[in-house]
């Protein structure tokens, strides 16, 4: 979590958020073995990293879950973001990060 996390600050580093776009990216990771979460333990585990790395510019943090999947949707510095988990049949697992 912690490059998601400085993948936020760069892509939040601009001096006016009304103009900017938004920007996805997908940030590899290795889970743990014997790491079988409940929706509630991961939404937990997100919020509390995003905090953890980005202090206290991050904000309104929420978490919904979409098609079986958690969502933690936050604002940090005036932008609105997203992150959640996401894997592929090859067993690729990636943060996806939306700001």
């Amino acid at each position: 979590m912690e490059e998601v996390s400085s993948f936020i600050k760069s892509v939040c580093n601009v001096e006016n958020p009304d103009v900017y776009d938004g920007c996805r990216s997908y940030v590899k990771f290795t889970p743990d073995e014997d790491q079988d979460w409940t929706n509630v333990q991961l939404a937990n585990y997100i919020s509390s990293e995003l905090r953890t790395h980005l202090g206290a510019d991050v904000e309104n943090i929420q978490d919904t879950v979409i098609n079986d999947k958690v969502v933690v949707m936050f604002t940090y510095k005036g932008f609105s973001g997203e992150v959640w988990e996401r894997y592929n049949s090859k067993g690729h697992h990636c943060w996806g990060v939306s700001v």
